[in-house]
């Protein structure tokens, strides 16, 4: 489990708001150590349109397996 991230309520958060601001200081670091202490990690993340570009992008460059979750976000 990785540490909760707080956004503000003013940001605009899309792919590249995604990885500078979420992914690479918080999730990145993070799914390389659980790989590193259990072998194995997946990110559960739910593709929400407005942040998928670059995001997933990133996520395959950086060779990080992933679990799709329901949208929760109405639309």
């Amino acid at each position: 489990m990785s540490k909760l991230v707080f956004v503000s309520t003013k940001a605009k958060v899309d792919s590249s708001f995604s990885v500078t601001k979420i992914m690479h200081p918080s999730l990145v670091p993070i799914w390389y150590h659980h790989c590193e202490r259990y072998g194995w990690t997946t990110v559960v993340e739910d593709r929400a349109p407005e942040y998928k570009g670059l995001l997933i992008c990133d996520l395959n460059l950086n060779g990080m397996e992933t679990t799709s979750w329901p949208t929760q976000s109405p639309g």
